[in-house]
């Protein structure tokens, strides 16, 4: 069943492993072999490898806080009834709830529902945009995805390595959602146990709303910078705002000319050392 296929592959993307795997040829799980999905399987596929970056720092926070990849809704809202009976999702990492679609598509809509429930705020599902605040929803969607929620304040860093690279990577696509909030950048060797001795670095961010002011701040890094790339260039979208009507970037306190589009700020060669502030106003 190729919509059982794709719904279990958009779901993996979302889990602490995700191997596609089998023993026998007649169970093969490449996209190829699944025609009619092959093109969305292919994008939650790679969506997942510009994912590591995220999945990495949030690894590395289990490790040093204890705190788990997947947690149910209730670890963090525990005086809420609805949250111990949200048993299709959970927090995946610290920014995101991600709700798995596991029923069928109506064949007339093309669309699945799933009911799904959000704790008090504002939430942003990251592949349709739709916007929602806290409280029960019944959703649809179609074949292209299930839906994923960055709370308001959320900073979600992609790498944009090709391939099977996993190296640290020499450009990031950072998602931001507007309102209040920080994200921890984790970086190490990729390999080995000298992250136990202090050898990783971090690069932390910063988002802070007020009312009609959008601010997002690199800092510099942390730690061992020879882990990072000598630059790095950063694609920064602003991913719920309808439009801004002037940005201001400054780098180690000293304005910069950027390139810009509707939603995004572009960075080039930004250093290790380097302090970026970007100030939206008139902010939608």
């Amino acid at each position: 069943d190729d919509e059982l296929y794709l719904r279990w592959i958009q779901f993996g993307v979302f889990t602490p492993i995700m191997r596609l795997h089998s023993t026998k040829i007649a169970l093969s799980k490449e996209p190829w072999n699944h025609p009619s999905v092959e093109k969305q399987a292919v994008e939650a596929l790679r969506f997942r490898h510009k994912l590591i970056p995220y999945i990495y720092s949030e690894l590395y926070r289990n490790f040093s806080e204890g705190k788990p990849l997947c947690e149910p809704m209730y670890y963090s809202n525990p005086s809420k009834g609805m949250a111990y009976k949200a048993k299709n999702q959970y927090f995946f990492g610290s920014k995101l709830i991600v709700c798995p679609i596991t029923s069928p598509m109506n064949k007339k809509t093309g669309k699945a529902k799933v009911k799904i429930w959000l704790p008090r705020g504002e939430y942003t599902d990251i592949f349709t945009g739709e916007i929602l605040t806290g409280g029960t929803y019944t959703l649809e969607r179609d074949i292209n995805s299930i839906p994923v929620f960055a709370k308001s304040g959320s900073i979600i860093p992609l790498g944009t390595n090709g391939g099977n690279s996993i190296e640290n990577p020499n450009e990031l696509e950072m998602l931001v959602y507007r309102g209040s909030g920080r994200f921890k950048l984790y970086e190490d060797k990729g390999d080995g146990t000298d992250y136990l001795s202090g050898d990783f670095a971090i690069t932390q961010f910063k988002v802070e709303q007020t009312e009609d002011e959008l601010k997002f701040k690199i800092y510099a890094v942390d730690g061992n910078a020879c882990l990072v790339p000598e630059t790095r260039d950063y694609k920064v979208m602003f991913a719920n705002i309808e439009r801004y009507t002037g940005a201001e970037v400054l780098k180690n306190g000293l304005h910069i000319d950027v390139e810009t589009d509707k939603s995004s700020i572009f960075l080039r060669g930004i250093k290790p050392t380097d302090v970026i502030e970007i100030t939206l106003v008139g902010v939608k």
